[in-house]
């Protein structure tokens, strides 16, 4: 984990405590924007790394029968709004997996409302499906 308060740690921050702690996969959670309408969980990887996105897959199909959101799908970075993804492609050379989620679309009231129950549970239920994912991929 980067970080465990709303503070901004910077790539190349982040890079250097993967790299510290050897770690095994990255992936970077967000909540969506967008319109009013829009609703349900995406995943994205790398288009510069296809090898992460079986990683994504397996993520995405985890999380989205977790939570029970709609499936939008995996999608490589340069069909994201802002263009390719630095978190996803920095640094080049390392072989860990890769991918971020967007949960949910945090300006859809009425897809947070779906969601069922207090933000807690579905923090523990995102959680899970991200542990979930995880074991599928690895194996264990």
């Amino acid at each position: 984990m980067t970080r465990t308060s709303d503070t901004a740690v910077g790539i190349n921050d982040r890079w250097q405590k993967g790299q510290n702690e050897k770690v095994d996969a990255v992936i970077s959670i967000h909540w969506n924007g967008g319109s009013t309408t829009a609703n349900g969980t995406e995943t994205y990887y790398a288009q510069t790394r296809s090898g992460d996105k079986s990683f994504a897959q397996t993520l995405q199909t985890a999380v989205v029968a977790a939570l029970g959101t709609k499936d939008r799908g995996v999608l490589d970075d340069t069909k994201a709004a802002v263009g390719s993804l630095g978190v996803l492609r920095y640094p080049s050379g390392t072989t860990y997996p890769r991918a971020l989620i967007e949960v949910e679309y945090i300006t859809n009231e009425a897809a947070l409302a779906n969601l069922d129950y207090p933000m807690y549970e579905a923090s523990l239920d995102f959680a899970a499906g991200v542990l979930n994912g995880l074991k599928n991929y690895f194996g264990n």
